[in-house]
């Protein structure tokens, strides 16, 4: 969650390695924000899952693989 009005980008966490999914963005098009981000995929390496977190956005990850 980022509740600030500033995007932090290169954002992580730590997670397993695979492919993970955003499965819920609350500043996706489809719920009225600016950014197309359900559906995006992203392969973590070294147990750190980076993104880009826009502002005012909480976002729900699924593993994929």
């Amino acid at each position: 969650l980022n509740f600030s009005s500033c995007d932090w980008n290169g954002y992580f966490f730590n997670a397993e390695n695979g492919k993970y999914e955003i499965i819920f963005a609350s500043n996706d098009i489809k719920y009225g924000g600016q950014n197309k981000l359900i559906g995006r995929t992203f392969n973590v390496k070294n147990k750190k899952l980076i993104f880009d977190l826009p502002a005012n956005c909480g976002i729900y990850f699924r593993k994929v693989e």
